[in-house]
């Protein structure tokens, strides 16, 4: 079955074009159910929602006036204050009009409450006003015309006036989010009972030409400054499972503002998005294996404190860890060849520790797994390179003193423990993840240099491909508890159908 995404576009004026060869790639391998984007990305977007194909998509924008949306006036420069805008905004408006008025012939102006439901766009414009961003949508303005709403997120300041809704001034979404890569992650909307995930489609360029001397040619350098700087900024700082679904498109030194396009520098665009996306969708190693496009998740329909509270551990668990799954990894990597363990998803709980609903959750349901076990403790042993903070939570919770393994070289200038571990101590060591055994076999091995009494290793999810559970069994006779455990096959009926983790 063909994995579904909504498709969310970064800005970058002509630049847009690339965005058409890259999703034309795209859509071999799946099937887009909603748009979203900011400024150019916005144009790209409304027109693919109100049911333009790429096909007629090139051609469109191929032959787009640029000339009189980019048209400077000399008369707007002389009395800015007036225009408080360089460039008259009505040819594109009316371009905007007419092409997505053609989808819907019988309506004079089209709102976003004429798409149908299956014609899914959100667009990204900036209020300046009250300093935030402005979403426009079906569901949050269903009166506001599309035309009107994509000339605003396309507004860039200085060269456009901005666009009066109401009492607000609404301009270039690209001032607040240029890649607005988290549009769709608070979603609620569900399609066939599966969430579905973001792909982000960017562009990357090269330093601008060099261009002659004058005015005008000055306040297009500053420009083109400003949004190269923003490209810079998305590119280094999106985290990584939003990045892991972004096809970067380097389109070099084409420039943002153009008075004309010709069709070779058009098909160069359209070549280098699809060229993206392919290397997108082909990207695979020997070590991580083919990529995967992975959902962003919306909520469950009970809270992870509530499913705790009501006895559902595993499925609180397996709720938190479907929001923070990424993209490829390996459970153990200690050995060459077909030593290596590997695995197509990779499951992070330390972003979900930062979250307190999320951590309440984690830390009550290890909490209460170890008061099951009823075995007479002492103290809580984390490690350094784990998950410290759901340790010293369950720590607090159980009442118990807490030390942390430092599992590094640092040990080597002093004691390998922060806190004291005393000798006849009952230990647990606790874990969010248990896949590599030489994450919990180090600090075991100290433990015992210091006659402490391992009395066993609790963590909230095991990995199957992993050797933690045989070796820490088998090397130090350290029972292993966990409140799931997990394979790839779980992993992905996880994603897919939302089927909770099994108990060990």
């Amino acid at each position: 079955m063909t994995a579904k995404v909504f498709g969310v576009f970064s800005g970058g004026g002509v630049k847009g074009a690339a965005f058409l060869g890259a999703v034309e790639e795209a859509q071999k391998s799946v099937q887009f159910v909603g748009w979203g984007g900011t400024s150019a990305g916005s144009i790209v977007a409304s027109l693919l929602a109100c049911g333009y194909s790429i096909e007629e998509l090139k051609e469109l924008l191929l032959a787009a006036p640029y000339a009189e949306f980019f048209r400077i006036s000399k008369l707007r420069l002389l009395l800015f204050g007036r225009y408080r805008g360089l460039i008259d905004p009505a040819p594109l408006l009316r371009w905007l009009r007419t092409h997505i008025g053609k989808k819907f012939p019988n309506l004079s102006r089209v709102n976003f409450e004429h798409l149908r439901d299956d014609q899914y766009l959100k667009i990204v414009a900036a209020n300046i006003s009250t300093q935030q961003i402005a979403i426009y949508s079906k569901a949050v303005t269903p009166k506001q015309e599309i035309a009107q709403a994509v000339l605003a997120s396309s507004s860039f300041p200085l060269l456009f006036p901005a666009v009066r809704d109401g009492e607000d001034e609404i301009v270039d979404g690209g001032i607040f989010s240029n890649f607005p890569m988290w549009l769709f992650q608070n979603e609620h909307e569900e399609i066939h009972r599966a969430f579905v995930p973001v792909l982000g489609f960017a562009l990357i360029s090269s330093p601008a030409e060099e261009r002659k001397k004058s005015v005008l040619s000055h306040v297009y350098s500053i420009v083109e400054s400003v949004l190269a700087a923003q490209e810079r900024v998305q590119d280094k700082y999106i985290d990584a499972p939003r990045s892991a679904s972004v096809i970067r498109i380097d389109v070099g030194t084409t420039p943002t503002f153009v008075t004309s396009q010709s069709r070779e520098k058009h098909d160069s665009l359209l070549l280098a998005g699809r060229d993206a996306a392919a290397k997108y969708f082909e990207r695979a190693t020997e070590n991580y294996g083919r990529r995967m496009l992975l959902p962003s998740l919306g909520p469950a329909h009970q809270t992870p404190i509530q499913l705790v509270s009501s006895g559902n551990y595993r499925e609180a668990v397996s709720a938190i860890a479907r929001q923070h799954i990424i993209h490829g990894g390996v459970a153990r990597d200690s050995g060459p060849g077909a030593d290596r363990v590997l695995v197509k998803y990779y499951i992070d709980l330390m972003e979900a520790v930062t979250d307190h609903e999320k951590l309440e959750a984690l830390a009550l349901t290890v909490s209460e797994h170890i008061k099951s076990l009823g075995e007479p403790f002492d103290r809580i042993v984390g490690t350094k390179k784990g998950n410290i903070i759901l340790s010293y939570a369950v720590a607090q919770k159980l009442g118990k003193p807490l030390s942390v393994f430092k599992s590094d070289m640092s040990y080597k200038m002093g004691q390998p423990f922060d806190g004291y571990v005393n000798a006849g101590e009952r230990i647990i060591v606790v874990d969010d993840i248990a896949s590599d055994a030489q994450m919990l076999l180090n600090p075991i091995r100290h433990l015992h240099f210091y006659h402490a009494v391992v009395k066993c290793v609790v963590t909230l999810l095991e990995r199957i491909e992993g050797d933690a559970r045989l070796r820490i069994i088998q090397d130090k006779g350290v029972p292993l508890h966990t409140i799931c455990r997990v394979d790839d096959k779980a992993i992905e009926h996880l994603i897919t159908g939302n089927t909770p983790f099994q108990c060990n």
